[in-house]
C-alpha cells in the first residue's frame, strides 16, 4: 500500500475513487473495498465543505398602492441590434394602474440621470428641460411618501 500513500502525496486532491481506477490503470490487482479501507486507515479522506445556507427570511407583504402615482417601479432592459450595437431602455411604471410613466431608450444610461428622468417623468416634465445650471432636477421623496422636486445640487 505504500503506492497509495505516494499518490496521495502526489496527487493531494484524488478521492478514494480516482485513486482506485488509477491503480487498477496501472496493473494492480486490488479491489476497491480493499484500496477503500487501506485509504480510510491512513486517514487520505478528503475533507468536504459544507454548503452555506441563507438565513432564513421572514415573508413580507407586498404594500398594495392606493391612488395612482404613489409608487412607481423602476425597470431596466437590454437589447441587441442586428449590427451588434447594445441599447437600453430605462421604463418607469406606475404601480396602481401600470402604466408605462415614461420610456428612455438610450445607447447608455447613466445611473445619474436615471432618478432624475424617473421625477420628470411623474411630474409631467419633459427631460430636456434643465435648469439654470444645466443640471437635471433630482427627485426627492418626502415624508408622506409623495414624490417632490428637490433642489439641484
Amino acid at each position: 500500500m505504500q503506492e497509495l500513500r505516494q499518490l496521495a502525496q502526489h496527487q493531494p486532491r484524488w478521492g478514494c475513487g480516482k485513486m482506485t481506477h488509477y491503480l487498477k490503470n496501472q496493473g494492480h490487482g486490488w479491489n476497491h473495498k480493499r484500496i477503500r479501507r487501506v485509504y480510510c486507515d491512513l486517514a487520505l479522506n478528503l475533507h468536504r465543505k459544507p454548503k452555506k445556507h441563507l438565513a432564513a427570511r421572514t415573508a413580507q407583504t407586498l404594500v398594495v398602492p392606493e391612488r395612482s402615482n404613489h409608487t412607481w417601479s423602476l425597470d431596466f432592459m437590454s437589447e441587441n441590434l442586428a449590427n451588434g450595437r447594445t441599447f437600453r431602455t430605462l421604463n418607469v411604471i406606475d404601480d396602481f394602474n401600470r402604466e408605462a410613466l415614461w420610456v428612455e431608450v438610450d445607447t447608455s444610461l447613466l445611473a445619474e440621470q436615471c432618478g432624475d428622468r424617473a421625477g420628470a417623468a411623474g411630474s409631467g416634465t419633459s427631460t430636456s428641460q434643465t435648469n439654470s445650471d444645466g443640471q437635471w432636477p433630482r427627485v426627492d421623496l418626502a415624508a408622506d411618501g409623495e414624490l417632490g422636486r428637490g433642489e439641484t445640487g
